[in-house]
């Protein structure tokens, strides 16, 4: 391409509104091209400002086309390839930095860089960090600090000064990525007039700072293409009234117009009207997910006070994106929804593929965790490679967690990781289980097999799914062997590829395409050295995440970074997370950035960058400007800071500015205030109309009852079932919805003890092994039950019961696991002691009785069977007696008072061991009456759930019974329902606050059904007589 004859300074055109720059824009986007297949360069601050500005070229010119959107500090590296030269980026730098750093924290001390050698060998993997901010920092000096460079070429910098360690490992780079060679040859090649591919025209619209490289470069360039810069004005020609704000926030702004007037003469345009300052509201709220809550309330009251009011008139910033994209969908997206468009996120947060890749990568090399295995199936660009659908997905978790897996992949990777050598619950354990199982088929899973518990709950079909399940699991062991030793990037770049065929299925041919030049980018890098897996990790994720995808006008409300809005005018412009500490960032450490160390008007410190970013969004404000801040304590509503940028504007605003403090919470009945509505969240006012209400404990979700259940028969272990939890039962039988049990303990990390249910299902169990035994070794008498002759068998029989255990998982691993399995046989001797004294008549073993009968009312017969003794019931558990099961056995005492049996008493009599408890239920009267009624409200409880919370109420009896008041006994119950501090409350079972509205309360409905239900059987209930 031949040069541009267009000889010609470069023009700056100057004006206090970008609006007024625009037409000198587009009047010359529409001039015509010499060439017309030549280029038209756009420089712009901001992914917001273009698509502003795609909307007003496509408004004017009828299209809007042919123009090369970048950003200015993206400028310089693709002038640089133009001119034939290379632009020492930060991503080739990073390779011959961390060697340099490596080989340092492997040798003696130099003078030069002992506090650096000193910091890298507290941890030999900063070496990445800091690798990654000297190229950044060497990147930045090639933008702002030239001169700094050109002096590190000729010279070292004197002794003990930062600058000395970095000039030292830049003047040991490649030549071809020192920058001033490179500028060098560029002028060579310029005053030689060669051939250059360059842009026809350069325009920079809307920018608040330029590199002083980029400046250098658009002098070199203005006698070869036209170059025309549309500046903001400075501060003396803003409004007076944000003069002084303007000399808080306006620094770059006044350094790049300073510099531009060296540059060229700035013809200044036109001044538009003179507009009123915009109407600024401040509002302060608890956290993140609040301020969305009220931003969005806030909008919606704008467009109902402004119909003529559109989305893409709208902009919203924050400080970090990452605080709020995740809330961003679930708050904006209820109904009536806003419609959003986010800006700036990277490549890796919006691409399913690229998270997949980086998670097999992450995840091969590591412990191999159970959650990461199971997240991993979650993708489908997996799932695609090895042919697994949702349901297959879906019932390899269930084998996983049904075979109790949490980490690593064998006793062998287990050592190398923590020194012991156990093989429970890992993956090779799990699928032995898995593959036993289904090779012995159904019902094998009650004895061991070769000391393995097979898993037989596979057949047909699903023998397909396994072995996919197989398939992926010996792919990820086999990669993550390739994985752990380090290689050339040549052959890290082989072996990605491969693993990109073997994982992965891409739906997107966009994304693929940019993963496989990064790939194979990291394979033209020209470093020589060997590298970790985790440094070709970090390099990855850096080219990729700095990848923008593109974005165009879409007519909805932007969301984004504030560095991504820069300069984007717009009727209202909404700024969060104006927190202190937070923003603006502060300055990082001088002894890495030079930068800080000497400032300069104009250099990019974060904490300028984010005032200028701030003092643009004011400026770009045309109607309302609405900031809003984390400024109260999410827990106690206390107040906290805003920003000093907020504070600032409040002290230099012309009339004062009152900051909005909202409710913590959105159900707050003071958001619904008839005079002051400040919420549009239909659902949150159902919520604080209830709050307000006086009754709620015993409020069902369910509006209208269900119809009745009509059955002639009724088993007493469905009655017990009801009556432990009628509201899981209410769920299960007229809903279809089981509730899983909460998990005790991490299912990704292994036990280091039992939790309460497991001990109390090994000590029931070790009861049970006890009770085989004594039938096998016969003894009238309970105090010869520990004779010799039995000693042998009880050994086998427990050892056996610990093989079986430890070979499933229920059991912690190693020494631990024995330990507390011998606790807890100590403790099952123990209480088996006591329930041989239990057995006053000598005989362990009950008698069953079948149950058929028919009460009064003759609409209802109980079957079942109920377990007796010559003196009657007994009701032992080898734990705590819980109100539940209290209640249980009270149930079966009822029906024992029915039975016409004169040998057998009519008492019931309770056992427990923590803590000792011998209790009894004594004969009733009335049983009948009381028994009918308890079936009343189990038919009952299908039709609507049953405020029945039995530790709530046999606290609340308990205290009546004492002689406390209704009152009082109201305040005791309270207590176990809300909890206590360091203990849960009952309202805290899922069951109860999926049937009940919320923030429940106990109320005149519980408190009838307690004292019904709990009364007759607190006062039929004694210790167990001396005699007994």
């Amino acid at each position: 391409m031949a040069i541009h004859q267009a000889i010609s300074p470069i023009r700056i055109h100057s004006s206090s509104r970008l609006e007024a720059l625009l037409p000198a824009l587009l009047e010359r986007l529409q001039a015509p091209l010499a060439l017309p297949l030549s280029e038209d360069w756009l420089l712009l601050p901001s992914q917001g400002l273009k698509l502003w500005l795609d909307t007003q070229i496509a408004q004017a010119s009828g299209i809007c086309c042919g123009i090369n959107w970048i950003l200015p500090e993206k400028a310089c590296p693709e002038l640089m390839k133009r001119l034939g030269a290379n632009w020492p980026n930060s991503e080739q730098l990073f390779w011959p930095l961390h060697a340099q750093l490596l080989d340092l924290a492997g040798q003696d001390l130099e003078p030069d860089f002992a506090q650096i050698q000193a910091y890298l060998s507290q941890d030999p993997s900063r070496c990445l960090e800091l690798a990654w901010r000297l190229a950044e920092g060497f990147e930045q000096y090639g933008l702002y600090r030239l001169e700094l460079l050109a002096d590190w070429a000729k010279k070292m910098p004197e002794k003990d000064t930062p600058a000395r360690w970095q000039a030292r490992l830049w003047r040991a780079l490649p030549t071809h990525l020192k920058l001033p060679d490179q500028l060098d040859m560029f002028k060579d090649q310029l005053a030689q007039n060669q051939d250059l591919s360059l842009p026809a025209r350069i325009q920079i619209f809307g920018c608040s700072q330029l590199p002083p490289f980029l400046l250098t470069l658009l002098r070199l360039l203005a006698p070869l293409c036209r170059v025309d810069i549309y500046v903001l004005a400075t501060d003396h020609e803003q409004p007076a009234e944000l003069h002084q704000l303007a000399a808080l926030n306006g620094e770059l702004s006044r350094a790049l117009y300073s510099a531009l007037e060296a540059l060229a003469p700035i013809n200044g345009l036109p001044q538009p009207e003179s507009l009123p300052l915009p109407l600024v509201s401040i509002h302060a709220t608890a956290d993140p997910q609040r301020e969305l809550e009220v931003l969005r309330d806030w909008l919606l009251d704008r467009f109902e006070a402004d119909p003529m009011l559109l989305p893409a008139e709208i902009v919203i910033g924050v400080p970090q994106l990452k605080d709020y994209a995740g809330l961003v969908p679930l708050v904006f997206g209820r109904e009536p929804a806003l419609p959003i468009q986010l800006l700036g996120q990277g490549l890796l947060e919006r691409s399913p593929l690229l998270q997949s890749f980086f998670g097999v990568l992450t995840l091969a090399g590591s412990r191999l965790a159970r959650a990461e295995v199971l997240d991993l199936l979650e993708s489908d660009a997996i799932a695609r490679r090895f042919d697994l659908d949702a349901a297959e997905r879906e019932q390899c978790r269930q084998w996983i967690d049904a075979v109790a897996i949490r980490w690593g992949w064998n006793a062998g990777q287990r050592q190398e990781l923590t020194s012991v050598a156990f093989g429970e619950n890992s993956w090779q354990a799990g699928i032995e289980r898995l593959l036993l199982g289904y090779l012995l088929g159904p019902g094998s899973d009650q004895t061991l097999f070769a000391g393995i518990a097979p898993y037989s709950d596979i057949e047909g079909n699903q023998a397909q799914t396994l072995g996919k399940l197989l398939g992926l699991l010996e792919a990820l062991r086999s990669l993550g062997e390739r994985l752990r030793r380090p290689r050339s990037l040549a052959r890290w770049s082989s072996l990605l590829m491969d693993m990109l065929q073997n994982f992965l299925v891409p739906d997107s041919s966009e994304d693929w395409t940019l993963l496989f030049e990064a790939i194979m980018a990291l394979a033209s890098s020209e470093a020589g050295q060997v590298v970790e897996l985790t440094a070709v990790k970090s390099w990855l994720r850096r080219r990729l995440q700095g990848l923008q995808p593109e974005s165009n006008p879409s007519g909805r409300i932007l969301f984004g970074p504030l560095h991504c809005l820069q300069g984007r005018p717009a009727k209202l412009i909404c700024l969060l997370g104006l927190n202190d500490p937070g923003f603006p960032r502060r300055n990082p450490s001088r002894e890495i950035d030079l930068l800080s160390l000497a400032p300069r008007a104009g250099d990019p410190l974060p904490a300028s960058q984010d005032r200028n970013d701030f003092w643009a969004a004011l400026l770009a404000a045309r109607q309302c400007l609405y900031l809003g801040f984390q400024g109260l304590d999410p827990r106690t509503g206390s107040e906290l800071p805003p920003s000093v940028l907020l504070s600032e504007l409040r002290e230099s605003w012309p009339i004062d500015l009152d900051i909005l403090k909202h409710r913590l919470h959105p159900h707050d009945p003071l958001c619904f205030d008839p005079l002051t509505p400040i919420s549009f969240r239909a659902d949150s006012m159902a919520q604080a109309k209830l709050l307000q209400s006086p009754k709620s404990g015993s409020q069902t979700q369910i509006e209208q009852p269900l119809p009745l259940l009509t059955s002639e028969t009724l088993s007493l272990e469905a009655l017990i079932q009801f009556w432990r939890n009628p509201a899981a039962d209410f769920l299960r039988k007229r809903l279809g919805l089981r509730y899983a049990a909460d998990q005790e303990q991490d299912p990704d990390s292994e036990a280091l003890d039992l939790p309460g249910l497991a001990s109390y299902q090994i000590r029931e169990s070790l009861q049970q092994l006890r009770l085989i035994q004594r039938r096998q070794v016969p003894d009238q008498d309970p105090s010869l039950a520990s004779e010799p002759e039995s000693e042998a068998f009880e050994l086998a029989l427990f050892e056996a019961n610990y093989a079986s255990l430890v070979a499933r998982s229920q059991l912690p691993v190693g020494p631990l696991g024995r330990i507390r399995y011998e606790e807890l046989a100590n403790q099952s001797e123990a209480y088996y002691q006591q329930w041989l004294g239990f057995c006053a008549d000598g005989t362990p073993e009950p008698h069953p009785f079948e149950l058929s009968f028919e009460l009064s009312g003759g609409s209802l017969q109980l079957t079942g069977e109920l377990l007796l003794w010559p003196d009657g019931l007994k009701f032992s558990r080898p734990g705590a007696m819980r109100p539940q099961d209290l209640f249980e056995a009270w149930l079966q005492h009822l029906v024992l008072q029915l039975l016409d049996l004169p040998p057998v008493q009519r008492v019931t009599r309770l056992l427990a061991q923590k803590p000792p408890l011998r209790q009894q239920f004594l004969p009733v009267t009335g049983a009948e009456m009381l028994l009918s009624r308890l079936l009343e409200l189990c038919q009952k409880g299908q039709t609507l759930p049953l405020p029945w919370f039995p530790k709530s109420g046999k606290a609340y009896a308990e205290a009546l019974i004492k002689g406390q008041s209704p009152e009082m006994a109201l305040m005791t119950a309270d207590s176990e329902w809300t909890g206590r501090p360091g203990q849960s409350g009952e309202q805290m079972r899922r069951e109860w606050q999926a049937c009940f509205k919320p923030a429940p309360r106990l109320d005149v409905a519980f408190e009838a059904l307690a004292q019904e239900l709990w009364l007759p059987l607190l006062q039929a209930l004694g210790k167990e007589s001396d005699d007994a």
